[in-house]
């Protein structure tokens, strides 16, 4: 399937997500599938731990776009907003990984247009 022209697309819906945690593995936080893409207007990783910081990255299809960036203990970090959206096309992955197991988790709120 190919992504949908945004010109001539039938569907636009608003949709919000959180990740349990961000692990030190590769943690996929939101893939587009089928025939849709997902216009990410905001992204906010927030350290859950009153006590430690960790460091987060993030990857678009395995190229990064942040890179080992800290968030303090029970602080946020406003990576993407809306202006300054990002395109997740389809059967792309977003990805993260950080610095301490289970001290982060990830919002993401978008639009599946398709």
């Amino acid at each position: 399937m190919a992504n949908p022209n945004l010109l001539t697309a039938t569907s636009v819906t608003g949709e919000s997500t959180v990740t349990s945690t961000v692990g030190t593995g590769s943690t996929t936080l939101l893939t587009a599938t089928g025939s849709h893409v997902f216009r990410i207007v905001g992204l906010r990783v927030v350290n859950v731990t009153n006590s430690t910081a960790s460091t987060v990255t993030l990857l678009v299809g395995g190229a990064e776009f942040l890179h080992q960036v800290s968030v303090a203990a029970n602080a946020t970090l406003d990576v993407i907003t809306k202006d300054f959206p990002l395109y997740l096309e389809e059967s792309v992955a977003l990805t993260a990984t950080a610095s301490v197991s289970s001290t982060l988790r990830v919002l993401i709120v978008y639009e599946d247009v398709s």
